[in-house]
């Protein structure tokens, strides 16, 4: 029963479930979004990989690499994971929607990316420590936590921002 063939098996296997549950999550994550925000899914997902890449990998890069060091160290890493998915996070969201969009109240989107940024780096923290709990294999939990910062940042861009400006100016 210990033979390689069965344990190839059993990975194989453990991967592929785990990739069908990220692939459900980061869907469910767009879908919810447009349907929050009544935005159409290209859009939302262009901003929301140029906030998972910008903000939410090198976060989450530092999330692994706290997990992975002395307490002491650690703790730096993780402060700085923090910052950098914040900050990053919400300046993707926002050059993701810049140069096609413009928002009726671009202030309070800033806001809303800043404020989803901040949610989506903390439930990437979560899932990144989280990985070991068996949700996810550890690559695909990686992949969930860098998402989950593009997709708040947007869901709170297009939520505060109030909609497409563009898309208004027809109506008036």
């Amino acid at each position: 029963m210990d033979s390689p063939y069965v344990m190839t098996f059993l990975s194989v296997l453990a991967g592929s479930v785990s990739l069908f549950k990220a692939t459900v999550v980061l869907a469910l994550t767009v879908l919810v979004t447009s349907v929050a925000t009544r935005s159409r899914p290209w859009p939302l997902a262009r901003q929301i990989i140029s906030g998972a890449i910008l903000g939410g990998v090198p976060a989450v890069l530092l999330f692994d690499s706290a997990k992975r060091q002395n307490p002491m160290s650690g703790v730096w890493f993780l402060l700085a994971g923090l910052v950098v998915g914040i900050v990053a996070g919400a300046l993707g969201t926002l050059v993701g929607a810049g140069g096609t969009e413009s928002c009726r109240r671009p202030t309070l989107a800033g806001v809303g990316a800043a404020l989803g940024s901040l949610t989506g780096t903390c439930l990437a923290c979560v899932t990144v420590y989280a990985a070991d709990g068996g949700l996810f294999t550890e690559k695909f939990a990686l992949i969930v936590a860098a998402a989950l910062v593009g997709a708040l940042a947007t869901a709170g861009y297009r939520i505060l921002g109030g909609g497409s400006a563009a898309g208004r100016r027809g109506a008036d």
